[in-house]
């Protein structure tokens, strides 16, 4: 048998990797540089990383392999490479959140989801790519130009997280630590194939607070169903700098999540009763992999959960909080944003008092709604997007470019950011170009274990996660 690639080794499963290095078959400095040799050799091809940084990668993987050497571990990521996206603040990075109008000095502390994976040991590569302040479902950034997607690099890579997703699925990182406002960790996820979650909202501490903290939170990045709920059970710590954080003690994602889905209620929605011209490719990957869950021993029931399109509510909450977000720049920082991303701002101070409250009601009565569906089924499934990969010269997919509505073709994702569901995007095949598509799984709040152990009986049965893209 040859010795192990720089793909085997960059595609390892978490505990696989951590395995290695309590065994002393690998060390996380060999890792590290393995990575960084990866991202100088292969990010170039899908700009996936604002910076990398090997200085501080390599000092964190020595101090990870006296700790492993020593047998004292400092936590269950000891030594495994991680990237962050440039919405989360990370102490002695610009905190540049995609672009040009932003501050260059180096962050003084980090976000708290940043600080819980730091203290297990993981060890930082770098920052990844997002749209300017997170305004796009597709990851181009006047600070960074495109990032593409690894698996066919003529397409976009999703977004806001677009960079994490890029990076998960392109092995320049074995997770990525993302946020979700509509669907930013799960609409790339599902376009570059990997997983991504997004928890209830409240459930991992935020700060600095987020304008949009009506329907933003962190999320994960990985490639597989069990790293996420590991990266889970590693970020979720209460911080004191949250208040409206829930505390979350004893709290372990990794339990039983392998249990199956026989006896689980399922509800199936293909377009959640108001989506339109989703790609019939897309949905035939969809249904077949619903199949899968009923082979398995779940009940599935077609059923849409009863709501209207909540895109004005959506919009309402969103576009209010962009002005706060932009408020700090000086005019002359603002004079570089973007048009697209002035425009919104713009026309979010144009909400008044009553729109706004009006809006925040709304949300209330539609995760009430939710709740009461889920005493009826266990969880809800969607496609995550409405369309597989598309071209980077187009701003939306050839069936939604007229309209110019963001929302159109990620209708999937933005209503649970609404109602602070937890909900993941697995993935569930390809189509016949090689695109990779997305499966969304949806539960109550605090249904974590749930949709986990749902994403993970789908994807031991289609085993598609040991698909890698050839860069």
């Amino acid at each position: 048998m040859g010795s192990p690639t720089s793909d085997d080794v960059a595609f390892l499963p978490l505990t696989q990797l951590v395995s290695d290095f309590r065994t002393g078959r690998r060390s996380p400095v060999e890792v590290a540089r393995m990575m960084l040799e990866r991202i100088g050799n292969l990010d170039p091809k899908i700009n996936a990383y604002r910076e990398a940084s090997p200085a501080v990668a390599l000092r964190a993987a020595e101090r990870s392999e006296a700790r492993w050497a020593a047998g004292r571990p400092q936590g269950p990521l000891d030594g495994v490479p991680f990237s962050v996206k440039d919405l989360l603040m990370v102490k002695g990075f610009a905190f540049r959140r995609g672009s040009r109008a932003t501050s260059t000095a180096p962050a003084v502390e980090s976000a708290p989801i940043v600080d819980r994976v730091m203290a297990s040991g993981a060890v930082l590569l770098g920052i990844t790519t997002m749209p300017e302040f997170g305004f796009s479902p597709l990851t181009v950034s006047p600070l960074t130009g495109i990032t593409r997607n690894p698996w066919d690099i003529r397409m976009h890579a999703g977004g806001s997280s677009g960079g994490a997703a890029a990076s998960v699925a392109a092995g320049l990182g074995y997770f990525g630590l993302a946020t979700d406002a509509g669907g930013s960790a799960r609409i790339p996820a599902s376009l570059c194939g990997v997983v991504g979650l997004k928890p209830t909202g409240g459930l991992i501490p935020t700060y600095p607070a987020s304008p949009l903290e009506a329907v933003a939170c962190p999320g994960v990045i990985t490639r597989s169903v069990g790293d996420a709920a590991l990266v889970l059970d590693a970020s979720n710590a209460f911080d004191v700098r949250d208040v409206e954080a829930f505390p979350t003690v004893g709290t372990t994602f990794t339990q039983d999540i392998d249990a199956g889905v026989h006896g689980m209620r399922i509800a199936f929605s293909q377009d959640l009763g108001y989506a339109s011209n989703v790609d019939p490719g897309v949905l035939a990957l969809v249904m077949g992999a619903v199949r899968r869950f009923e082979s398995l021993g779940a009940t599935v029931e077609v059923c849409d959960p009863g709501f209207k399109d909540p895109a004005d509510i959506f919009m309402t909450l969103y576009r209010a909080g962009l002005p706060y977000a932009l408020s700090k720049l000086r005019p002359h920082e603002r004079a570089q944003l973007g048009q697209a991303l002035r425009d919104a701002a713009h026309e979010g101070t144009r909400i008044d008092l009553r729109a706004y409250f009006t809006a925040r009601d709304a949300r209330r009565t539609l995760a009430a709604q939710m709740a009461r569906f889920h005493q009826a089924f266990d969880i809800l499934i969607t496609p995550t997007v409405a369309t597989p990969a598309f071209a980077v010269e187009l701003s939306a997919p050839a069936p939604f470019a007229a309209s110019g509505d963001l929302l159109a073709w990620t209708p999937f994702t933005f209503p649970f950011n609404l109602t602070h569901q937890p909900a993941i995007s697995v993935p569930c095949g390809f189509t016949q170009a090689g695109l990779p598509v997305g499966l969304q799984i949806v539960g109550p709040r605090f249904g974590e274990r749930t949709i986990l152990r749902a994403a993970l009986s789908l994807e031991a049965s289609l085993g598609l996660q040991t698909s890698r893209p050839s860069l």
